[in-house]
């Protein structure tokens, strides 16, 4: 009889423990390390940084790399290839929430009408869980600049004037496009400027 009370006591000592370790991630609001220049390229299925033009990056202007389902069908046609943090054409949306620094983050619709609907979901989880309610899908955006010293800045930061714009060389951006809870596109950008 002692026996079943040990056993009974490490459970609800177990599902205890459980129900504290979910509650605690849920408060969470950072995904993990704030952003790095390595989030700015897409990588091959060994790690190798992809620069060069080829597979479904398709170029629309200078500087702009776009990884999608090229025919928009849902049929993924596309090399194995990821962001650094392993998000990949395809992955659930969700797995950007625990991978990226959600603080840095923004989202948005691609028109008006599909922000002012968009802004009525307080979280990005929340907007996710939503995002088969728009045609176009909805994106999630990371912006960075790099001042002369080598060190990143938010465009958030930048917005709120913490930042010496002429000391700005080099502005990159990381979008996500989502439809239905799943990433349907990634596109990256990355411009140096001239001073």
């Amino acid at each position: 009889k002692g026996g079943l009370f040990v056993m009974k006591k490490k459970i609800v000592c177990i599902l205890l423990a459980c129900v504290l370790c979910v509650t605690a991630l849920g408060g969470c609001t950072r995904g993990s390390a704030s952003l790095t220049k390595e989030d700015f390229y897409t990588y091959d299925e060994v790690g190798n940084v992809i620069e060069e033009e080829s597979g479904s990056f398709r170029k629309m202007i200078e500087g702009w790399k776009v990884y999608d389902y090229p025919d928009y069908s849902g049929n993924p046609n596309y090399p194995d290839w990821h962001t650094k943090r392993g998000i990949y054409v395809g992955d659930s949306a969700y797995k950007i929430l625990f991978l990226y620094p959600m603080d840095e983050a923004e989202c948005f619709g691609y028109d008006q009408n599909d922000d002012k609907k968009l802004n009525q979901y307080d979280t990005i989880s929340e907007k996710i869980r939503h995002s088969g309610e728009f045609a176009r899908g909805i994106e999630i955006f990371f912006g960075v600049v790099e001042d002369k010293e080598g060190k990143l800045f938010t465009y958030k930061e930048v917005e709120e004037g913490l930042v010496d714009e002429t000391n700005i060389v080099r502005k990159s951006y990381l979008a996500f496009t989502i439809k239905d809870k799943k990433v349907y596109s990634i596109v990256l950008w990355r411009r140096t400027l001239s001073n």
